[in-house]
């Protein structure tokens, strides 16, 4: 597997890569990078030519002036795979990279051929708008508190036999520092169920029953 940095006009995108064949996109999850798929890049690089992107913000892409929104992470993902004169690709998408993949889809459906959606994000704007209530930005105060935040934030999702993991998440966290909650945000205020209906491409959509998002998972099936 190959990491690398990609030119693009907006700034450079963090990437990792690996294998040949058809391209397939991998979009992660708020608030971890690429390094969230590092251990299915070699199984599916038997197969496919696999790029895993950290969106702007995360891990180590460029961070942009503005908040961006879903639309924004598209274009992000649209001029990295212009860079790697990708014309068409899989798209997999887990949680916020799950409704940037419905955007490529919606509005690109030239560039995407099939589609994974895990854990899609489906629930109407105003759902949206009541769930951005949950969640305040992260403050770096000199105590050092946000740290202990960070940590109590990542223990709550992964298993204490699995450290490093559980390190991997936190540092993809400190790394979007005060930013971390716009991933978020623009989840949040996207509009998904218009553009799930303009879906053709052929689409796989799972959720597991733990996941914090089942409850929306139904309304992915339907439209």
């Amino acid at each position: 597997m190959k990491r690398m940095f990609v030119d693009t006009p907006d700034g450079q995108i963090h990437c990792r890569t690996d294998g040949s064949g058809e391209p397939v996109l991998l979009l992660h999850q708020y608030p971890c990078s690429s390094v969230e798929f590092s251990e299915i890049i070699p199984i599916l690089a038997k197969h496919f030519r696999v790029v895993a992107m950290d969106l702007p913000i995360y891990g180590d892409s460029y961070k942009p002036t503005g908040e961006p929104r879903i639309e924004d992470y598209a274009g992000a993902a649209l001029c990295l795979l212009d860079a790697l004169h990708i014309e068409k690709t899989h798209v997999a998408g887990h949680h916020t990279g799950a409704s940037v993949a419905v955007e490529l889809a919606a509005e690109y459906p030239e560039r995407v051929n099939k589609l994974i959606l895990s854990g899609c994000p489906t629930f109407s704007l105003e759902e949206g708008l009541a769930w951005m209530k949950r969640y305040k930005p992260l403050e770096l105060t000199p105590d050092g508190w946000f740290m202990r935040h960070i940590w109590q934030f990542t223990m709550e999702r992964i298993p204490e036999n699995q450290m490093d993991k559980a390190y991997e998440l936190a540092l993809d966290y400190m790394k979007a520092g005060a930013r971390v909650e716009e991933g978020h945000q623009a989840v949040f205020t996207y509009d998904i169920l218009p553009k799930l209906a303009k879906i053709k491409q052929p689409t796989l959509a799972l959720c597991g029953d733990k996941d914090s998002l089942f409850p929306y998972h139904q309304p992915t099936l339907e439209h």
